[in-house]
């Protein structure tokens, strides 16, 4: 349905941008390349942890969510272009931070965020006399609820669920414990609000951003 349509109504100036790279969508392709359209699809995920599940094709044009991953695909002859996913509209402003006890995490809080780590690590840290705590911003209703009752939560560790704007600006350090990540938009917008980073010690955004 998709290509039929394209056929009767795409036009040579359009610009053409598919998510989601990793679906294959041979009649799709075939369409783009047989009528030299601009197409380009996303990669929005580390593919390099199992290239041969990433489905790149030499034919195609990527827009990628990292400048390292970027130059990284590049390498291996695929066409690649850098494009940030996010962005910020102004500079951040230097702050005095310390000590650091109020800290932030931002994401969908499922698996690959690794939030039961944090929240294991910040009742330790209440049961040892710490005054540290943390917010927790993003998440569906049913995933939170699943964090609620799998632990006796202290005072110190706090749930907001999805909110319109994050207030970094009322924390002094955004944490991320992720398994991967690529871009980081969390971790951008935080720095930009002059927060300290502690991060995850893990592939592309976290350690690109480190050096």
């Amino acid at each position: 349905m998709l290509v039929k349509f394209l056929a009767r109504w795409a036009q040579q100036t359009d610009l053409f941008i598919r998510d989601q790279q990793i679906v294959p969508k041979p009649s799709l392709w075939r369409y783009m390349e047989n009528t030299d359209k601009n197409y380009y699809e996303v990669v929005h995920e580390n593919v390099m942890r199992d290239l041969h599940l990433a489905n790149l094709r030499k034919a195609n044009k990527y827009l990628v969510a990292s400048e390292v991953l970027t130059d990284t695909l590049a390498k291996q002859g695929y066409d690649t272009k850098f494009l940030p996913p996010m962005f910020t509209e102004k500079l951040g402003q230097l702050r005095k931070i310390g000590p650091v006890l109020d800290y932030c995490l931002v994401g969908h809080m499922r698996e690959g965020k690794n939030v039961e780590l944090v929240i294991e690590a910040f009742i330790e840290l209440y049961k040892r006399g710490s005054k540290a705590k943390i917010t927790f911003y993003g998440g569906s209703e049913e995933r939170l609820a699943e964090l609620q009752n799998q632990y006796d939560l202290p005072p110190t560790i706090h749930f907001k669920g999805i909110v319109n704007e994050v207030p970094y600006h009322l924390h002094q350090c955004y944490l991320s414990a992720s398994y991967t990540e690529l871009f980081a938009n969390a971790c951008v917008e935080a720095l930009n609000q002059g927060l300290l980073a502690l991060l995850s010690d893990v592939e592309i955004a976290h350690r690109f951003y480190a050096s």
